[in-house]
């Protein structure tokens, strides 16, 4: 999966929770914190839509939010851009990882 597949992903279940209402969502929009479009229902409702259609494509179990996800120093779920990069590094572990 391209990573701009996934940014797309991510841009359309965001559009889908807030409804589309004000600017565009883009790469740099927000998504949660203090400038974040989206609440923690929201966010998590993004995150589950883009881990059902991300293992939908790829067939590789993705866990979006897990103790990983949140125990960064940096939060994925900060930006578009962060969420898109945290989803295509866990994609390449995934492949990388030997079947077993």
């Amino acid at each position: 999966m391209e990573r701009a597949n996934v940014i797309a992903l991510i841009i359309a279940a965001v559009e889908e929770q807030t409804g589309a209402a004000g600017p565009p969502v883009e790469e740099s929009t927000p998504l949660f914190g203090d400038q974040g479009w989206l609440d923690s229902m929201g966010l998590v409702g993004v995150v589950l839509d883009v881990e059902a259609e991300v293992a939908a494509r790829t067939g590789l179990p993705v866990a979006l939010m897990d103790d990983r996800a949140m125990s960064q120093g940096r939060s994925p779920f900060r930006s578009v851009e962060a969420f898109g990069d945290y989803v295509m590094s866990l994609l390449t572990e995934l492949r990388a990882a030997p079947a077993g």
